[in-house]
């Protein structure tokens, strides 16, 4: 499991909870299912907070569920830009799309507007939670403002 938290970002609101949030993966999970960024014996939300977009794409490749807690973007305009707040830019959704992710699953979207549509076009809309089946992932979302 690859789990990244945004506790803060640049030109966003902070997100204090999504602490506690990896805390209870943390807890709940076994050592061994969880990709750490960091040093082993790291503390899951220290070494995978505030990681940049490239920590996410070279490890996604390794994870068979991906967890996100972090401010989501939907861009209406332009959808393949729409994504996910990381430190240093978005995860976009032409990203994530162009991963390889042989042995994905399940994503976990704790990011607000993962599931936004464009109400014009509803059947159309590319959304956050849309593109990660699209990249080969079931998904689960929940919402944080």
């Amino acid at each position: 499991m690859l789990v990244l938290a945004q506790p803060t970002t640049k030109g966003h609101t902070s997100l204090p909870m999504t602490v506690n949030e990896v805390k209870v993966v943390e807890n709940f999970t076994p050592p061994n299912q969880l990709l750490r960024l960091g040093e082993a014996d790291t503390p899951l939300i220290i070494s995978n907070s505030n990681r940049t977009v490239e920590d996410a794409t070279i490890h996604l490749a390794q994870a068979s569920i991906l967890h996100l807690a972090c401010h989501g973007h939907q861009d209406r305009g332009d959808p393949l830009n729409s994504g996910f707040e990381l430190e240093n830019g978005r995860l976009t959704l032409a990203k994530l799309i162009g991963c390889k992710t042989p042995n994905a699953f399940l994503a976990f979207l704790s990011a607000c507007e993962s599931a936004s549509n464009d109400l014009s076009i509803p059947d159309e809309t590319l959304n956050l939670a849309a593109a990660m089946i699209y990249a080969g992932e079931s998904f689960l979302n929940i919402t944080v403002e």
